[in-house]
């Protein structure tokens, strides 16, 4: 039996978007996680911050680097 051959993508760009997009989903986690336990250790508390918060994180985060408690 001879397996059908899958077809190729025709728009190279998608896996280039795919994997921007799974980069961009992995750096939120971890700067998540990072927060969460930073504010467990520091603060003694979990943080009130949800995961669907973190994409205007990310966008904000950037402006904030040297001062992360802003």
């Amino acid at each position: 039996m001879k397996s059908a051959a899958r077809p190729s993508s025709s728009d190279p760009i998608q896996p280039l978007v795919g994997g921007v997009l799974g980069l961009l989903l992995g750096v939120a986690v971890l700067l998540w996680v990072t927060g969460q336990v930073a504010g467990r250790v520091v603060g003694g508390a979990w943080p009130d911050i949800a995961a669907s918060e973190m994409g205007g994180i990310l966008v904000a985060f950037k402006d904030h680097v040297g001062d992360p408690a802003m």
